[in-house]
């Protein structure tokens, strides 16, 4: 993918650029004039549609992808795996059963992804973390597994 950028700087600038230059190299102190108005700079970028796309593509699925996004993941995955009041009753069976191994279970994957923790995680890692904790689920014996697809 390449991306291409042209500046366009008004003439006064250019000129002011060249004058700095000459100057330093020349060894002696440059003065700046300031030009008699302030001139805007304009910029002008030329992107290819396929770059447009791919940038259109991407922004939006990172803006939205937070640490936030990840904690969020564990407590969806708690939701749906331990008892739905798991966070009032820490005294009930499922909660007994399955808090500690989710826990565990879920800093293991954020050290997979390289940090301690899930709170932890930046950037791409952040959605891998929650694609992993979506697929995590019950067996038939009730231990904690992962959806093979």
């Amino acid at each position: 993918m390449e991306i291409t950028l042209n500046i366009n700087f008004p003439e006064a600038i250019l000129r002011l650029a060249d004058a700095l230059t000459l100057s330093m190299m020349q060894g002696a102190k440059a003065e700046a004039k300031q030009p008699e108005e302030a001139v805007p700079v304009e910029f002008a970028a030329k992107v290819s549609p396929q770059a447009a796309e791919a940038v259109a593509a991407i922004e939006p699925d990172s803006a939205a992808v937070t640490t936030y996004n990840a904690l969020e993941a564990v407590d969806r995955t708690r939701d749906r795996i331990e008892p739905k009041d798991w966070r009032e009753n820490t005294q009930s069976e499922g909660y007994q059963k399955y808090h500690k191994k989710l826990s565990a279970i879920m800093k293991d994957q954020a050290y997979r992804l390289g940090q301690c923790k899930p709170s932890e995680l930046t950037g791409d890692n952040i959605r891998l973390f929650c694609e992993w904790c979506d697929n995590l689920t019950l067996d038939d014996n009730g231990d904690i597994c992962t959806i093979p697809f």
